[in-house]
């Protein structure tokens, strides 16, 4: 399979591992509670009756059964990320840390181009002071205030960053979508992609 494919089934295998977590986690899906109603203790005319709840879950396998499926595919999953490491040794291009430098770049990016698009200006409010009028007392009094703001930074400069930051990006996504569409994985799938987790249940225990 080629990259783009494993890390589709590579997810694929995490939902399948925490479908099973949740199953097992649910205290009534992993427990048999039995009811003995002792009725003949209180009426001699009546049996005594078994009675055994309900589990939550509707799967009709064991919870053994989902137990050595969540171990398989959590060895499927580490097999997978192995053959993926591999195929990663045999690229121009370091995947991971370019991925991890491109979002810090497509931050940074974004960043920059709200700064380049502060503006200076100027602009009129109104505030309020005190003063003594003619028969000395003390009054408020109204006046303008021409407040002026001024960037702090070179905008040309912050531009042709963003312009820089934005074609190396571009370009490293290409790059990247390149070597997932080419870059062959040594694996081989166990389970079908598109099956839910009570499919992928059933080929195991039937395997």
């Amino acid at each position: 399979m080629i990259l783009k494919e494993a890390f589709r089934y590579q997810n694929y295998l995490s939902r399948l591992i925490g479908e099973a977590i949740d199953y097992l986690t649910t205290t009534s899906n992993v427990i048999i509670t039995k009811q003995e109603h002792l009725k003949s203790k209180s009426n001699a005319d009546a049996e005594d009756e078994v009675v055994i709840a309900d589990k939550y879950s509707d799967i009709e396998y064991k919870p053994n059964q989902v137990i050595d499926f969540l171990l398989d595919v959590l060895n499927e999953k580490e097999k997978l990320s192995d053959a993926i490491n591999k195929a990663k040794l045999n690229t121009e291009i370091n995947i991971d840390s370019s991925i991890a430098i491109n979002k810090e770049k497509q931050r940074i990016t974004s960043i920059f181009d709200r700064l380049s698009k502060t503006k200076s200006g100027e602009k009129i409010r109104n505030d309020s002071d005190y003063k003594f009028n003619a028969e000395g007392n003390q009054v408020s009094y109204y006046y303008e205030v021409k407040e002026t703001t001024t960037i702090d930074f070179d905008r040309n400069k912050v531009k042709g960053i963003v312009k820089r930051l934005r074609r190396e990006s571009d370009n490293t996504s290409n790059e990247l979508d390149r070597v997932q569409v080419t870059l062959d994985v040594d694996y081989s799938p166990t389970y079908e992609i598109n099956d839910d987790f009570e499919d992928s249940l059933e080929i195991f225990v039937n395997k």
